[in-house]
């Protein structure tokens, strides 16, 4: 039996009160609002994330703010106990809302380019982190992955 590879994304959800905050706070709000905001830690192949990881809320500090046309989202400073997954190219941001430019619209990761201006009264906001595997949908646990260990153990 060939394993399948899960992609997608993982990182920090935020929860309905944050991102209602971020959308409030945007000095210029876009067409399009991202409805399940994140950070994202990294994007691909899925990797687990220890269990006492998981299940806990989290505080992010927004630090800055950027808009274009196109994308609309702040930019943030990780706790330190996850630093070390943070694998994004880009800093760590929250897309907040997206435009559109010509009939192109904007795409989340693109803010993770823009040039944030550092806002003058930080703030917190939370989130949890998890997983967003294509064709599975969001999952914040690693019962995705415990599935996979019992699928293998049958097919030997």
């Amino acid at each position: 039996m060939e394993k399948k590879e899960m992609t997608g994304f993982q990182g920090i959800f935020l929860d309905e009160i944050s991102k209602k905050r971020l959308i409030d706070l945007q000095e210029r709000k876009l067409k399009y609002i991202v409805e399940d905001m994140h950070i994202t830690f990294k994007f691909g192949k899925t990797e687990m994330y220890p269990e006492e990881l998981l299940n806990k809320d989290y505080e992010v500090k927004i630090v800055g703010y950027a808009a274009t046309d196109k994308n609309s989202g702040f930019q943030v400073e990780l706790p330190e106990e996850l630093k070390a997954y943070f694998k994004n190219e880009n800093g760590p941001h929250i897309t907040v809302s997206i435009g559109e430019v010509d009939g192109v619209k904007g795409k989340a990761y693109e803010t993770g380019l823009l040039h944030f201006n550092e806002i003058k009264e930080p703030f917190m906001i939370s989130g949890r982190l998890g997983y967003y595997i294509y064709g599975k949908g969001k999952i914040m646990d690693n019962t995705v992955f415990k599935k996979k260990e019992i699928d293998d153990e049958i097919s030997r």
